[in-house]
């Protein structure tokens, strides 16, 4: 007789096990997340650092938005002013401590985020697969522990997905589905004063919102919704900057990052190693301003690439090679065995006798554990820290981004958002900060596409079962 589990739905059975589980994941990220801010030094700050440094302080403590230099306008300003509150209202020795805890908590968002993100998608297992992979993700880890924009960047992308997927996707019977487009469009525009690239991001939300809205949805108002609090943000700073620096623009730093990814010198040294990024600061020394040095800079540029169309094609697909080669330090195959070992436990639940199966699983399981303690032996003898790498997660989410089968028809909607940044890779200068962010979509991607290997594989032992019972 077949077992009436396998005729139940599935997701009825699945919601309390979905939330026992994210609650583990939330336990566990408390831990890493909070060691990380334990262990956090900033006895020396790298540039960028020092520069946010000094804007939180000029905010906190003369109420202005300026470097020592005078220059009023080259980062945006919604990190800074975090850093502001962190620097206002605690003691001068213990302020950056503070930050630690902001950006440990952060990161925990976001790992959180992105588990609810994949159990909407899927199940409680790609939650769990999606937030270890998170929790342990080398580049996010190194971004909590440095005063940089892009942690905060990626909770409040996360953020914006978690809503749109938990309520955008569905039939606007509640309130909160139909404020959820205000919200999304909310985080997207503070997103945007953490890096102006994200501005980007809020076109594949946009465009997916109207073409997929769900059955019940005003397209109109949905399409308002998604663009009005944004717009209202961006158009605001774009304000200021008009009034403060004299351009109407998101960031003079763009005009920089145009021309280093367009001059003669990028093609005998791709990347940003090389890139002279104080060719804005030498002309500032000039006597520009930062307006002048910013339009001088997108003129050289664009003159560069109007010259030579080969090179400037050449340059771009060089660029997106930069942009998917990792630039962090391989730390073992921590995603692969944790990838394998969701798909060996998944063989023995629910307990099934299917002989397919049980011939193999045995074998597999004691496989999996022998390279599970070799890997641990390898990483004590180094030694290094066993977290999970770029290296492993580009090969795997990259084909998972393009294949993987949610539940809701967000798969143009990643496509859309991963391809805005590669956009912006090529007209710019490829930065492997900017494109971490991203990977959170890879993960999310990669831990469905392992719950639809899972379930098939449940099925299959469902099918198993029912025709040994025939």
């Amino acid at each position: 007789m077949v077992d009436q589990d396998l005729e139940a739905n599935p997701h009825d059975q699945e919601r309390p096990t979905r939330a026992y589980w994210l609650i583990a994941v939330v336990l566990v990220g408390l831990l890493i997340h909070g060691a990380t801010s334990l262990v956090t030094s900033h006895d020396s700050l790298s540039n960028d650092e020092q520069e946010y440094v000094a804007l939180a302080k000029s905010i906190a403590d003369e109420g202005r938005f300026v470097l020592p230099t005078g220059d009023a306008a080259t980062r945006m300003p919604l990190y800074p002013l975090v850093l502001s509150l962190a620097y206002r209202t605690q003691d001068a020795k213990y302020w950056l401590s503070a930050v630690d805890l902001l950006q440990a908590m952060m990161a925990l968002l976001t790992t959180i985020g992105l588990a609810c993100i994949a159990a909407r998608l899927a199940d409680a297992r790609a939650g769990v697969v999606a937030g270890l992979a998170a929790m342990f993700y080398g580049p996010f880890l190194y971004l909590q522990g440095q005063l940089l924009t892009e942690t905060l960047a990626l909770m409040l992308m996360t953020l914006a997905l978690w809503l749109y997927v938990a309520h955008c996707m569905i039939e606007p019977k509640w309130i909160e589905q139909r404020i959820a487009p205000w919200g999304v469009s909310l985080f997207l525009g503070l997103a945007t004063l953490t890096r102006a690239n994200a501005a980007l991001l809020l076109i594949p939300f946009v465009m997916h919102a109207f073409l997929r809205a769900p059955t019940g949805a005003n397209r109109s108002g949905r399409l308002l919704a998604m663009t009005l609090p944004a717009a209202l943000i961006i158009g605001g700073w774009m304000i200021r900057n008009e009034q403060v620096v004299g351009k109407f623009s998101l960031s003079t730093i763009g005009g920089l990052n145009f021309y280093l990814g367009h001059n003669a010198d990028y093609r005998n040294d791709p990347g940003v190693s090389a890139a002279n990024y104080d060719r804005f600061n030498e002309l500032r020394r000039e006597g520009m301003s930062e307006a002048e040095a910013d339009r001088k800079l997108f003129s050289d540029g664009m003159a560069f690439a109007k010259s030579n169309p080969g090179e400037l094609i050449s340059n771009g697909f060089r660029k997106i090679r930069v942009w998917f080669t990792p630039t962090t330090k391989s730390l073992g195959p921590s995603l692969l065995l944790l990838v394998s070992g969701a798909i060996v436990i998944s063989m023995f639940w629910p307990p099934i006798q299917a002989w397919r199966i049980v011939t193999i699983r045995r074998p597999l399981l004691i496989i999996w554990a022998g390279l599970a303690i070799w890997y641990g032996v390898w990483a004590y003898r180094v030694p290094t820290i066993p977290l999970v790498s770029a290296k492993y997660l580009l090969p795997l989410g990259i084909p998972a981004i393009l294949f993987f089968r949610p539940t809701l028809r967000v798969r143009g909607l990643f496509v859309g958002l991963l391809a805005s940044q590669v956009f912006v890779a090529v007209a710019f200068i490829p930065i492997s900060r900017l494109r971490w962010v991203m990977d959170a979509l890879l993960i999310v991607a990669l831990a469905v596409a392992v719950s639809n290997v899972c379930e098939w594989m449940r099925r299959k032992r469902s099918h198993d079962l029912q025709v040994s019972d025939v």
